[in-house]
């Protein structure tokens, strides 16, 4: 099940001294595609720290892949914290508040929650077919850059 292969795929094998984010492009890539697919099909993630089907399981994975040099990489890092982000809200954004991202990335984050939050005024103005848009979960606000960054930095106080 997601509890037993989720974890596995937020870590590097047991042994070894390597880091996440060092892990070979290609490698976080399938992760995070893996990882989005499993969410995506599991519903809501739990937000306790020791539940092995949680998302603050998952934060190294996204994390690593928001920061990785390639942007296909990134781009699938995005997607993975908009699934997220669709099921949790908010609560994506206290996990994570000490990742220090890019402001580019912030904007990428922010840009793609838009679009996946009908009640986003920006989301209803593209030609996307509604029945394709992903659902956000009800009350869901997307927060503009600037109240990102003010989030992180009160969380980190």
């Amino acid at each position: 099940g997601p509890e037993v292969v989720l974890p596995l795929l937020a870590a590097v094998p047991p042994g070894t001294k390597v880091k996440l984010s060092a892990l070979n492009w290609k490698h976080l890539l399938g992760r995070a595609q893996v990882a989005a697919t499993i969410v995506s099909q599991n519903g809501r993630p739990s937000m306790q720290h020791d539940a092995p089907y949680g998302a603050p399981v998952l934060v190294p994975l996204l994390v690593a892949t928001l920061k990785n040099n390639m942007q296909e990489v990134r781009r699938a890092g995005v997607e993975l914290a908009a699934t997220i982000f669709v099921l949790i809200g908010e609560d994506l954004l206290k996990l994570l508040a000490k990742a220090n991202l890019p402001s580019n990335v912030v904007e990428s984050l922010n840009q793609r929650f838009a679009e996946v939050d009908p009640n986003a005024p920006e989301a209803h103005d593209d030609a996307q077919d509604e029945a394709s848009r992903p659902t956000s979960r009800p009350g869901a606000r997307v927060i503009s850059y600037n109240d990102f960054q003010n989030q992180l930095r009160q969380s980190q106080r």
